[in-house]
């Protein structure tokens, strides 16, 4: 098939929809790579579904990030394209740092810490405190709300740019496939998914994009 005329595979996420672990140059995991199907899920799933794959997905993204990141592509969107959307974590805020440019937080503290003024670390640090707390069995009524907009982004994919598949998940699923932290005995502390993990989470997603095909 033509490479142009191919549909293109949209991956919208955080880490975990990224090459966190598992990437070259990234982490020391990386080195065990064994065969050259050891690669991450969506790289799986473009190989089965042959498309294009378009990644906006980096670690620490928060979910308006996420959020952002669509919006500004959707218009690119086609009727034979897969579009695969994980949410993240909800402590994670997208404030505009002292330069006026938008920042995950707390990833910019990690990245560039002075960008944020110690005030106001503080506040979000409270901020996170009393209203992004969540837990695995019941969602705050933060989550409920996140989880609402992407619903409702799904909506638009599924019934008005009608694009073939879209499958929403949520990063709270992570614990349910192999971590790298333990496949290496907690040699290497990643939570980050191990290639096993992230074949079988490429399995659950296969599984979602088959439900989810517009017919």
């Amino acid at each position: 098939m033509d490479s142009k005329k191919k549909g293109n595979l949209w991956v919208f996420g955080d880490s975990f929809s990224a090459y966190a672990g598992i990437h070259k140059g990234h982490d020391y995991y990386a080195t065990w790579k064994k065969n050259e199907n050891e690669i991450s899920w969506f790289g799986h799933l473009k190989k089965k579904l042959d498309l294009n794959l378009i990644r906006n997905s980096g670690g620490g993204w928060s979910n308006d990030h996420i959020f952002n990141a669509i919006i500004e592509n959707i218009d690119e969107m086609k009727k034979e394209d897969v579009v695969i959307i994980g949410t993240s974590f909800n402590d994670r805020i997208y404030i505009p740092n002292k330069h006026n440019k938008l920042v995950d937080y707390p990833l910019v503290l990690q990245m560039a810490p002075d960008d944020i003024e110690n005030h106001v670390v503080k506040l979000l640090e409270r901020y996170s405190a009393m209203f992004c707390e969540y837990d695995f069995e019941q969602r705050s009524a933060l989550s409920k709300q996140m989880e609402k907009r992407f619903k409702f982004l799904k909506n638009i994919m599924d019934n008005y740019v009608g694009v073939k598949s879209c499958v929403l998940w949520s990063v709270y699923l992570y614990q349910k496939f192999e971590t790298i932290t333990e496949v290496t005995n907690s040699e290497i502390d990643d939570h980050h998914w191990s290639y096993k993990g992230h074949y079988d989470f490429f399995k659950y997603i296969e599984k979602e994009y088959e439900k989810n095909i517009n017919s």
